[in-house]
């Protein structure tokens, strides 16, 4: 339940920022390299070209 929750804040915050992870990032309070470890950890792909807030999960 608490991942799924992580998960969910995670994908909220990203298309908060439109995909920018360091913004991200610095919104939750966590480091670059924190946000990265975090979105592997839940298999989020940040879409690069950021397109209608799509992430590739898995």
């Amino acid at each position: 339940m608490k991942d799924e929750a992580e998960k969910d804040v995670l994908v909220t915050m990203l298309e908060a920022h439109k995909g920018q992870v360091a913004s991200a990032a610095k919104d939750l309070g966590v480091s670059r390299a924190t946000m990265y470890r975090l979105l592997n950890k839940h298999n989020i792909i940040p879409d690069v070209r950021y397109c209608n807030g799509g992430y590739a999960t898995e």
